[in-house]
């Protein structure tokens, strides 16, 4: 072929390359269209060339009528050809369609008709167009042969395979047999070079590389999984160095050679001897005899299930034949000394924020439409399906092989619908797998029919002990490292390490980071690959295996800089955690996990799903856990409970808690603890700062119960519990008795204690609370100090519930200050916070912080509604409001009233508690200090 074009018809300069019929140039007709149709497609006539077809019709068309261009064709016939099965007055449709593609293309203005059609049948007008494969049968006939070996360019429509193409292609190639048979003992022919007749996108900097790279080193590898380019991407390096198209060659002579369908040693110099034309017993002596004789370039493609024997004859071919260079695509890599490795990576996909005017520059982007637009011409021609274009893009990874299969289905389905189902969480309830979408029935090459046949094609050249590495990392989500994977294997980490050096080698893992702390990760297919093809027994024990390792890490972590540690393990853990099977095979080392990664959970929270899963869990495996485990296990789901807003629930939980505790002094200490904590943070919501007919022995009650959790954890010598202990007894002594010197204190006893265990997330919880003892005891420099000094902590951490906390200490700080603009700043990233971690009880608190604010700013309508709306959010999150919120509010619609009157701060009011909470959260979001204009 032709350099590609970014126009299907272009004018040729002088100086390009000559008539189609290379080996009958002289005969060529400017004045009519030559159709190349061996081994490529194209056309020219005089100065144009059509170098682009978007529509495979488009050239099974045209080939029909130039091999028998003195036959009239019935409509009928070709529509049966072009598109078997298909309704006759669709098949109408399609070929006036086809028709007018064509002559748009062969007939532009000034040029003479080339096409005749009625009603009844379609033909070329004589003398119009001429056509390769035909001048080759006739310098057959004519006993011409060198001008028919000279004509003849390569297999006929290469990348076709309808039927009547077939018997085609066959009968010209047996003419080429017996041609070269009666010619064996003649001079070889130039050996010819793959054609593609697709565009390609994205390529050019991946060809300037390799180019350079084969020009200065002798053995060049080019490795990528499968279906990432690397065929085409050597083909076009070949095409690059092809004497025939340099005027300065840098080789002499460039062949390549196939290698997919070589399995041994003899394939593949069977494979060499048919790509360099040899007509020898003994082709691996005559290549080196051929080879040696100039600088050449041999490029040997697909080499990765021949890589043992492919190996020796490399080093031969080097030895031999010290002018010539070598250029191998392969999913592995040789490993010979002197091999310069080049990975291939998958086109560059845009960013989620790339505006749909810029997604068409994106080489992804292009590739999709462009494939798209062969079964749907009209595809993409407004910018309304690009945005879904460029998620699917960045869903597939940029692979070409799965964009040209994706966009294989956008004849039947739309971007957004196919990234729906690829996207979806369980493809087997849609009756399909996410790899059954990603499939193109009748494609040229079988081992790219589909992402299964590519996946499938690597995988049967691992050995067992690579393949159950790979189930390993397939059969959990997220990114492992090399400590785990050899605890979930219980194989050495050295041997793992080269098994999973291994496998990045052959393009089935990806290295994440440096080698000595490097991290794995897989592509999503071949991950749902082994989900479907890996045995289940074998699979639930690696499952098994992976619950077990995850608990070591975790507990090995524990709390000390625990939050980056942790989180990392998330991803494998929520996947195992989910399972209906684990859950009803292992429920007690499930919980075990959950237990270990208790100070993610107290931090980030516990997805909701997850959340009522560990509840299910202690339900209905009730008999499978210990009891002391189970009393943990409410213990924590307690507290989870009521950051959810669940207090009745969360109640429920501490009594089971104490309840499964029974006479252990350790579990008895945490549970009473957990139980305090629940019962005032109720209390706290409902009471605080009452003193009604009551109260004052349901208090009593609470500092007996952590009186007794104080001495049974000094008992036992758990400072855990003793500082949980100290922070119940800091908020009953502050927030319920007005004491916060007491409160300070102990605040102080339990910081020191979680200090000395070297836990500073909850040391600097309990800084947070010292600092909101001294900002109500008005030592605002020191409360400022400490809320900088934790919230910079729980940020360096990645702790999303110290940073909730701390910004609203903060907020509640510049309030008491009358900083109103700083105020108003903290709440708004509070609440953001609070919406992004889903923590609907920190939520409940951060949306009273900015309705006073706001007032004080001169934005009263907005300060009344979103005080409305915090109060009902807070009725239905964590019960009454208490005094101290009536009070606030009334001080918020007081001030509001003033600069809007009666009238307008009613309506506001009820706008407010009409509002739902993503239009509270966008409201706030908005809002933007100014200055104050009411009183």
């Amino acid at each position: 072929m032709w350099p590609g074009s970014e126009t299907s018809v272009r004018t040729q300069g002088k100086g390009t390359p000559g008539e189609l019929a290379a080996g009958d140039d002289r005969r060529a007709d400017p004045a009519c269209w030559q159709l190349r149709l061996l081994g490529a497609v194209g056309a020219r006539r005089g100065n144009l060339e059509i170098l682009h077809w978007p529509l495979r019709a488009e050239v099974l068309l045209l080939a029909r009528l130039a091999l028998a261009p003195d036959r009239a064709h019935p409509r009928e016939e070709l529509i049966e050809l072009l598109w078997p099965a298909t309704a006759l007055d669709v098949g109408r449709n399609r070929l006036r369609q086809v028709l007018s593609t064509l002559r748009q293309k062969l007939e532009p203005t000034g040029l003479p008709p080339v096409i005749a059609a009625d009603r009844q049948c379609v033909r070329l007008l004589p003398g119009t167009l001429s056509c390769d494969a035909v001048r080759f049968q006739e310098l057959l006939r004519e006993g011409a042969s060198a001008a028919a070996r000279a004509a003849y360019g390569g297999e006929l429509l290469p990348g076709f395979y309808d039927e009547w193409v077939l018997e085609a292609r066959r009968a010209l190639a047996a003419d080429w047999e017996r041609l070269e048979s009666a010619q064996a003992a003649a001079p070889a022919a130039p050996a010819l070079l793959p054609a593609a007749w697709t565009r390609s996108f994205g390529l050019a900097p991946s060809l300037t590389q390799v180019s350079a790279l084969v020009r200065d080193q002798r053995l060049v590898t080019v490795i990528a999984p499968g279906g990432a380019g690397k065929t085409r991407l050597a083909a076009e390096v070949a095409h690059s160095f092809d004497p025939a198209r340099t005027a300065r060659p840098a080789f002499e002579r460039v062949a390549f050679v196939p290698l997919a369908d070589c399995r041994d040693a003899t394939d593949i110099q069977q494979a060499l001897a048919h790509a360099l034309r040899l007509v020898g017993t003994k082709p691996l002596e005559e290549a080196l005899l051929l080879l040696r004789q100039a600088h050449g370039l041999l490029v040997l493609d697909n080499a990765e299930q021949v890589i043992e024997p492919l190996r020796g004859l490399v080093q031969t071919l080097l030895q031999g034949a010290p002018g010539l260079h070598l250029l191998l695509t392969s999913r592995r890599r040789l490993h010979l000394s002197g091999e310069q490795l080049f990975t291939l990576a998958g086109l560059p996909t845009p960013a989620a924020s790339t505006p749909a005017a810029q997604l068409r520059e994106n080489p992804a982007v292009a590739l999709f439409i462009d494939r798209a637009q062969g079964v749907q011409p009209d595809f993409a021609t407004d910018e309304a399906p690009l945005p879904a274009v460029g998620a699917l893009v960045r869903h597939l990874q940029g692979s070409p092989l799965a964009l040209e299969l994706a966009a294989s289905r956008m004849g039947s389905m739309s971007p957004a619908e196919l990234l729906e189902l690829l996207q979806a969480d369980d493809p087997t309830q849609m009756h399909h797998s996410h790899l059954e979408l990603l499939r193109l029935d009748g494609a040229a090459e079988p081992r790219h029919a589909s992402m299964e046949a590519v996946i499938a094609w690597s995988w049967q050249l691992l050995d067992a002990p690579q393949q159950r590495l790979l189930a390993a990392v397939g059969l959990v989500a997220g990114e492992t490292d090399l400590e785990l994977l050899a605890d979930v294997l219980q194989v050495p980490p050295l041997r793992v390490m080269r098994m999973a050096d291994e496998a990045v080698g052959q393009s089935m893992l990806q290295r994440v980071g440096q080698r000595e702390h490097a991290r794995y990760m897989m592509a999503a297919a071949l991950r749902e690959f082994i989900h479907e093809r890996w045995p289940a027994d074998d699979g639930h024990g690696l499952r098994v295996a992976w619950v077990q390792a995850l608990t070591r890490r975790a507990t090995a972590i524990g709390g000390t800089g625990a939050g980056m540690q942790l989180k990392a393990l998330l991803p494998a853990s929520l996947a195992l955690l989910t399972l209906p099977a684990l859950q009803r095979e292992a429920p007690a080392a499930l919980l075990d996990l959950v237990l270990a990664l208790r100070p993610h959970w107290e931090s980030a929270c516990m997805p909701l799903k997850l959340l009522e899963g560990v509840e299910g869990l202690l339900s209905d495996h009730a008999r499978a856990i210990a009891p002391e485990r189970a009393s943990v296990a409410f213990e924590l789901l307690a507290y989870l409970r009521f950051a959810s807003g669940c207090a009745g629930q969360a109640h429920a939980h501490a009594q089971a808690a104490l309840r499964l505790a029974d006479n252990d002094p350790a579990l008895r200490a945490r549970a009473l603890v957990r139980r305090c904590w629940v019962t005032l943070a109720r209390r706290r919501a409902e009471e605080a700062g009452t003193q009604s007919t009551g109260e004052a022995p349901r208090l009593a009650l609470i500092r007996q119960a952590l009186q007794e959790a104080l001495a049974l954890a000094q008992a036992v010598g758990d400072r855990e519990t003793e500082a949980r202990a100290l922070h119940q007894w800091g908020i009953l002594s502050g927030q319920f008795e007005g004491d916060w010197v007491a409160a300070e204190a102990a605040f102080a006893r339990a910081q020191t204690l979680w200090e000395e265990r070297g836990d500073t997330r909850n040391a600097m919880a309990r800084l947070r609370s010292r600092a909101q003892c001294w900002t109500h005891l008005g030592r605002f420099d020191e409360a400022h100090a400490a809320l900088a000094q934790a919230l910079q902590a729980a940020r360096a951490d990645d702790d999303p519930l110290g940073c909730i906390d701390g910004l609203q200490s903060l907020s509640a700080l510049w309030t008491s200050q009358g900083r109103w603009e700083a105020a108003l700043a903290t709440s708004q990233e509070c609440v953001a916070l609070c919406w992004q971690q889903q923590h609907r009880h920190g939520l409940a608190y951060a949306l009273w912080s900015p309705a006073l604010p706001l007032a004080q700013l001169g934005q009263p309508e907005i300060a009344l509604q979103l005080a409305a709306f915090a109060a009902v959010f807070w009725q239905d999150t964590c019960g009454p409001l208490s005094p101290a919120d009536r009070l606030a509010l009334r001080r918020t619609q007081a001030l509001a009233r003033l600069q809007i009157g009666a009238a307008r701060a009613a309506q506001c009011r009820a706008e407010g508690q009409a509002l739902r909470i993503e239009q509270a959260i966008e409201m706030l979001a908005q809002a933007s200090p100014r200055t104050s204009t009411g009183p």
